[in-house]
């Protein structure tokens, strides 16, 4: 192929093809990098979203949050620590995190989907923040095969219920428990409170709708100054 270029030419031609072959290699690396950035920053996303997840496990931690609940986080937290490792096997302490969310159990659950029985304000700050932390998660990106969009849409309406169910209850006693004791201005108060979080988060589906047509039937006998029936508000927010 030289043969057929003049000998004065020859030079430039093979000054342009160490230009092209570096203009390749410089394209080659470029690429490279942006692969190893961008498996970087994937990696990264998942580690912190597994970490939250585990955050939100911690702050429910004693707490009777179903077992179907439960089973999926652990398959989730799997899920996102082996994605890890599968774009960086070498990652420090990954082996370790994947071990603890095995030996994580579940078979302790609560079998069914019922609210906490909570006697402290603290108590139900935690538990339905935990709850409120959940349902953020299960709106973002899940990695489990089966979770696909419609499950997670009925997960977060459950899980809503779950956390009205246990404002109903701790909130619907407090108001009881005062107004037994007379106080009718701090039962009146526990009614609005439990009134306007049922209106903010309840789910609106119909058991979220029964929770909050109970607190409202309360309030109207807490503001006559009266108990309701036994089985009442108190028997349905439960």
């Amino acid at each position: 192929m030289l043969e057929l270029i003049s000998p004065e030419l020859r030079p430039f031609v093979g000054v342009t093809g160490l230009a092209v072959l570096f203009l390749a290699t410089v394209s080659l690396i470029y690429r490279y990098r942006a692969w190893q950035a961008e498996k970087l920053a994937r990696a990264q996303h998942l580690v912190r979203s597994a970490e939250r997840m585990e955050r939100v496990l911690m702050r429910l931690q004693g707490q009777p949050l179903p077992r179907e609940l439960l089973d999926l986080c652990k398959q989730e937290l799997l899920a996102r620590y082996r994605k890890v490792q599968g774009l960086f096997p070498q990652l420090p302490d990954l082996e370790g995190r994947i071990q603890a969310v095995e030996r994580l159990r579940t078979d302790h659950a609560a079998a069914t989907w019922a609210a906490a029985e909570l006697h402290h304000a603290a108590e139900l700050n935690a538990y339905t923040q935990g709850l409120t932390a959940l349902v953020e998660l299960l709106t973002a990106e899940w990695l489990t095969p089966k979770l696909d969009p419609p499950r997670l849409r009925e997960l977060r309406e459950q899980v809503r219920t779950l956390r009205a169910e246990a404002q109903s209850a701790f909130h619907t006693r407090a108001a009881l428990e005062f107004a037994a004791a007379e106080d009718w201005k701090q039962a009146q108060a526990e009614a609005v409170r439990l009134l306007g979080l049922l209106k903010a988060k309840a789910p609106p589906n119909e058991r979220g709708k029964a929770l909050y047509r109970a607190a409202l039937l309360l309030y109207q006998h807490l503001v006559h100054r009266r108990l309701p029936p036994a089985d009442g508000p108190g028997g349905g927010a439960a």
